[in-house]
């Protein structure tokens, strides 16, 4: 279970030492996230390691590639941090500066990157047929792979929300059958096992 403390929460810390207590696995810190009884945001981060609770981080590329960010990221080393939606490049045009500067994180051993289905960085058809494939899918796996790779990824299916874009089923098969994944167990690491390394399945 992923949890949210308050922002306005007065003891955030105190907050999280619970939720802790209660089962949680993990925290959702967005990258500019802030709380008003810390002065210091990089305490909750902190916090998090020391409980061994993994931070599950949501916003978009350029939040991911600020040198504030990575300032928090480089002063928690023992703090598991998961990079949420491809670091939420979303539907994009080349050059990717922001995104390559986000993907620095990979840097940092201490970070893994979630992916989406293709119907979250792709144009979906107009129209949705038992059998369909994006087209001209930007090489966004492709990058993330080359800066993380494959034992450092995992997939989810922003399910809700990706039933109205390609469906769950479509998102499962996109990520399976991509060609960055077919290496070795490479798809094996994307679809289960970094998860379970992360989150302690």
């Amino acid at each position: 279970m992923v949890v949210l403390v308050d922002p306005e929460d007065s003891d955030p810390l105190g907050t999280l030492e619970k939720l802790a207590e209660q089962g949680a696995a993990g925290v959702r810190i967005s990258p500019d996230g802030e709380f008003s009884a810390l002065s210091d945001v990089t305490d909750i981060w902190h916090k998090t390691g020391e409980l061994g609770l993994v931070v599950s981080s949501l916003g978009d590329d350029k939040r991911f590639s600020a040198g504030s960010f990575k300032k928090i990221v480089d002063a928690c080393p023992e703090t598991p941090i998961v990079i949420e939606h491809l670091a939420g490049v979303g539907i994009t045009d080349p050059p990717y500066a922001e995104y390559e500067s986000a993907l620095e994180l990979a840097e940092r051993p201490n970070t893994t990157i979630k992916i989406p289905g293709l119907g979250e960085i792709t144009p979906r058809p107009p129209r949705l047929m038992p059998e369909f494939k994006f087209d001209n899918v930007p090489p966004l796996f492709e990058m993330a792979y080359d800066a993380f790779g494959a034992n450092r990824m995992m997939w989810g299916s922003d399910y809700p929300p990706s039933a109205g874009r390609e469906g769950y089923g479509n998102t499962l098969e996109g990520v399976r059958n991509h060609p960055a994944f077919s290496n070795g167990d490479d798809i094996d690491w994307v679809l289960g096992k970094t998860a379970a390394k992360v989150w302690g399945f």
